[in-house]
C-alpha cells in the first residue's frame, strides 16, 4: 500500500471521528442530572463502536477465539502499541485507564477524552490515588475498567513487570480481574515488533504510515479461562501476570525492515535479548 492510500485511511479515520465525537460528548449528559452509572455505560458503548470503526478504517481486523465474557471486570492487558486501544476498546465495553499524554493525541485523544477515559500521571502519587478511587467508583457502577499495568508499550517479546499501585482498590473489594493478551500478525516478511509494536520513542505519525503500508493487520485477543480474585495488591498483580504469561505468545522479533528509521532500537533489542540469555 502506497503513501497515498495510507493517508486516505488516516483521513477516513479522522472523518469518522469528527462525526462520532459529538456522540461521545453526549454520553456525559446523564451525569449532569445525577445518572453517573448511565453516563459511564453509554460512554463505554460509544467507545466500543467508535474504536471498532477506526480499527476498520485503518485495516485492523480483530480475531477472537470466543465471545467476550459478560459481567464486570478489571481487564488487565499487555501493551505493545496504540492499536491496543482500538482493539480492546472494540472488544470490551469498558473504561480505559491511560497515560496522560494520550489526551493530546489526534483521533485516539478525541475518543479517549469524550468517552471518559481516566488519565493518570504515574509519577505523581496523588494522581495515582485519585485514579484508584475513580476505578473503584467505576467498577461499583457495573462498568469494567481496562488497565495496562506494564506502564508503557513494549516490543511484544514478553510480559513486562507490572506497576501494581492501581490494583489496591480491586484487591480490597475482591473485584474479578480478567488477564488479557493482545498479539499482532501481518502477511509482511518483517517482524511485527518493528511494524505494529510502537515502543522506544518511535515517531507516531511515521509509524502509522509505515504500518498502513502493510495492507492489513490481524489483532489476536486471548483471555484467561477464569478471572483472578485476590485480596492483596501485590499478590493480585503477581497472579494476573503469571496467567498472562501462560497464554502469551510473543510477536515476531526477527526481520526488521531494511529501511527502519529507528536503527538505535536494534541495538536496544539485541542488548535486551543478550541480558535475558545471560
Amino acid at each position: 500500500m502506497g503513501d497515498a492510500r495510507a493517508r486516505a485511511r488516516i483521513g477516513l479515520a479522522f472523518a469518522a471521528s469528527a462525526v462520532l465525537f459529538p456522540l461521545g460528548l453526549a454520553t456525559r449528559l446523564p451525569a449532569l442530572v445525577g445518572a453517573r452509572g448511565l453516563a459511564l455505560r453509554a460512554g463505554a458503548w460509544v467507545q466500543s463502536f467508535w474504536a471498532g470503526v477506526i480499527a476498520r478504517c485503518l485495516g485492523v481486523r480483530v480475531v477472537l477465539s470466543r465471545r467476550p465474557p459478560s459481567g464486570r471486570y478489571l481487564i488487565v492487558s499487555n501493551h505493545v502499541s496504540y492499536v491496543d486501544i482500538l482493539v480492546l476498546g472494540s472488544v470490551f465495553r469498558a473504561r480505559f485507564v491511560a497515560k496522560s499524554e494520550i489526551a493530546g493525541w489526534p483521533v485516539l485523544g478525541w475518543l479517549a477524552r469524550s468517552t471518559g477515559t481516566l488519565f493518570v500521571d504515574q509519577r505523581k502519587k496523588r494522581d495515582l490515588l485519585r485514579v484508584g478511587e475513580e476505578i473503584e467508583r467505576t467498577l461499583a457502577s457495573g462498568v469494567s475498567v481496562i488497565l495496562f499495568p506494564e506502564g508503557g508499550s513494549s516490543r511484544g517479546a514478553r510480559i513486562e513487570p507490572f506497576k501494581s499501585s492501581l490494583f489496591a482498590g480491586p484487591a480490597r473489594e475482591r473485584v474479578p480481574c480478567l488477564p488479557v493478551v493482545v498479539r499482532y500478525e501481518t502477511d509482511a516478511p518483517w517482524g511485527e515488533a518493528w511494524t505494529v509494536c510502537w515502543w522506544g520513542g518511535m515517531g507516531l505519525y511515521a509509524h502509522i504510515l509505515r504500518m498502513l503500508r502493510l495492507g492489513g493487520v490481524r489483532a489476536v485477543v486471548r483471555w484467561a479461562d477464569e478471572p483472578v480474585v485476590e485480596g492483596e495488591r501485590k499478590l493480585l498483580g503477581e497472579r494476573v501476570r503469571a496467567e498472562m504469561e501462560r497464554i502469551f505468545v510473543p510477536v515476531r522479533q526477527e526481520n526488521p525492515p531494511p529501511d527502519l528509521p529507528w536503527p538505535h532500537l536494534l541495538e536496544r533489542a539485541n542488548a535486551d535479548t543478550a541480558a535475558d540469555a545471560g
